[in-house]
């Protein structure tokens, strides 16, 4: 399993119709790059933290400021099921959810807290989400066609 399969089971999971579900990426300069945000219709940002390996999980403890972050109401680990949740949940802050992931679904270990310091995000700041979003689309986009190109050469050798 690969993170992207991660992303798109966590996208329908979550339901990306219902909210903004933003890959991998950073929509501010204040805000350190992220695997996975989204803003809830209600307006609130739930951060998702992909770990792949178990080494990943021992710096999970270095990113005490997301829970004081008023721009982040929940964040949750996820994790593809290979990893042991006994082996790593010591290095897991307590506040944070923890999610495990199947080949096809998303079992919740743990659910997040709420960070009672937590707002709203502003109408600017959605709109600066949604433009990076957009952004990143086309990025995708050549990435996908430049791959597509590479196959067809592939192909006809």
């Amino acid at each position: 399993m690969q993170k992207i399969d991660i992303e798109i089971l966590l996208a329908n999971h979550f339901d990306y119709v219902q909210h903004l579900i933003f890959p991998r990426g950073s929509w501010n300069t204040k805000m350190r790059p992220f695997d996975m945000l989204m803003l809830t219709k209600y307006g609130y940002i739930t951060e998702f933290d992909i770990r792949m390996h178990d080494i990943d999980c021992r710096a999970v403890s270095h990113h005490i400021e997301r829970f004081s972050n008023p721009r982040i109401k929940k964040v949750y680990y996820v994790f593809p099921k290979k990893l042991k949740i006994k082996n790593i949940i010591h290095h897991i802050p307590e506040k944070a959810g923890i999610l495990h992931v199947t080949k096809n679904e998303v079992l919740i270990y743990r659910e997040a807290q709420n960070n009672p310091k937590a707002r709203k995000v502003t109408a600017y700041e959605k709109r600066r989400m949604t433009e990076s979003g957009a952004r990143s689309i086309w990025t995708m986009k050549k990435r996908i066609r430049e791959l597509t190109n590479k196959i067809k050469k592939m192909e006809k050798k």
